[in-house]
């Protein structure tokens, strides 16, 4: 007789077991929740909240495909004026890399490679379509030579003296914005970096520099190192961030 009883409440125990991975199949959020001792599965029992086959560490866009939205982000030149009668006459810069960085953060922040130098007195403009909405408030810059283009080259003059500026030291450089903007789904925002130059060519008259060669004083790390390696130094932070809404899709 109780060789009987065991066998009842074993077949009664499978049954239950059986029921309950009945009630598991079809939904990940029923999976998760469901005993261990009930299923009896491989891959039950494990207390991070993620269904078998599916990878915790890649990010997936809650927003689904489709909701994905547009960051405009340009470079230019600063605005402020300079002092002590010197006078900016041209300056560029090569940037090789460049990320907008958001409050989803990792694969989620877009980033421009090995753009082409920048004219800082005529600008760029990069269109990133299809990136993810986010808050977005800071960018990270790296800058390095891109061929024959230094850093940073520069040509500033005062009434006595003509400065030619060539970089090739590599630096990173960031900027944060005063008031991040939301980007919604299908909408698009810019993020507005300014180079502003101002204090570099103000470093850059203050210092002792070469002799000059054909009326022109040349200025690199070959000639002056010490002076290189403080307008890097200024370079590093002369970027400045505006972040402003364009629109938002309906």
């Amino acid at each position: 007789m109780r060789g009987t009883t065991n066998h009842f409440e074993r077949l009664r125990e499978r049954t239950e077991r059986a029921r309950a991975a009945v009630r598991c199949v079809g939904s990940a959020l029923l999976y998760v929740s469901c005993t261990c001792l009930a299923l009896a599965a491989p891959g039950c029992g494990d207390d991070d909240g993620v269904p078998p086959g599916a990878d915790a560490a890649t990010p997936t866009d809650d927003a689904g495909v489709g909701a994905r939205a547009t960051l405009v982000i340009e470079v230019h030149g600063g605005t402020e004026p300079l002092d002590d009668g010197l006078s900016l006459e041209s300056a560029s810069v090569s940037i090789m890399d460049l990320r907008a960085r958001n409050d989803r953060g990792g694969d989620f922040e877009p980033m421009i490679s090995n753009p082409a130098p920048v004219d800082l007195a005529v600008g760029a403009s990069y269109e990133l379509v299809d990136v993810a909405p986010a808050t977005y408030g800071r960018v990270t810059v790296g800058l390095a030579p891109n061929g024959a283009a230094p850093t940073l080259a520069m040509r500033v003059s005062d009434a006595s003296r003509t400065i030619e500026v060539r970089l090739s030291g590599t630096l990173d450089a960031e900027a944060q914005c005063s008031m991040p903007v939301a980007l919604e789904p299908g909408g698009t925002a810019h993020l507005r970096i300014a180079v502003e130059l101002r204090d570099v060519a103000h470093e850059l008259a203050d210092m002792p520099l070469p002799a000059p060669v054909g009326g022109v004083i040349h200025v690199d790390e070959a000639s002056a190192p010490d002076v290189a390696t403080a307008l890097l130094a200024r370079l590093a932070e002369a970027f400045e961030l505006r972040c402003e809404p364009v629109e938002t899709g309906g």
